[in-house]
């Protein structure tokens, strides 16, 4: 199976969008398409939580020299993203997500940290039903477009190995 997959998945996972049941689905399925799955999906279909999970795919990842860095935050961001889009969580929640997910180093294609940390602060500072939060809900919009094309393409990739 496609390495580049294997990330994606684990893209998913780390970000929070894909919750246990969606990978179990996933690999249950990728199970039975091929007739000898990689040992990484069908350990992926019986864990129990995001973290054995995130565990089994980096050990599998780091049989390959994986390593994790920042090439694949745009994608996290816009899983995070629409977690936010489709209303699973709200915006300072998405925020303080990106604003730590984006605390160690800087991605190109990105908003920096900075500029999330800026937009937390000034949601922080709304009541959330003033002028004030709309164009706050505007920036954020315009600045993670790019993450979410990008997610949005990655899980196009990752479903069709169904």
């Amino acid at each position: 199976m496609n390495n580049s997959v294997r990330i994606k998945v684990l893209d998913l996972i780390d970000s929070g969008y894909w919750k246990s049941v969606q990978w179990k689905e996933w690999a249950d399925a990728v199970i039975l398409k091929f007739d000898e799955p990689p040992y990484w999906v069908i350990e992926l279909s019986t864990v129990k939580n995001s973290g054995e999970a995130i565990s089994i795919l980096r050990e599998s990842l780091a049989e390959i020299h994986y390593e994790d860095d920042i090439n694949h935050k745009s994608i996290i961001l816009g899983y995070m993203f629409l977690r936010y889009k489709e209303k699973e969580i709200n915006l300072k929640e998405f925020l303080t997500l990106a604003w730590q997910e984006t605390e160690a180093e800087e991605d190109v294609g990105s908003p920096s940290n900075s500029d999330i940390f800026e937009m937390y602060e000034a949601c922080n500072n709304s009541s959330g039903a003033d002028e004030k939060f709309e164009i706050i809900v505007d920036r954020v919009c315009k600045k993670f477009s790019y993450n979410a094309e990008c997610a949005a393409k990655a899980l196009l990739e990752v479903n069709g190995y169904k």
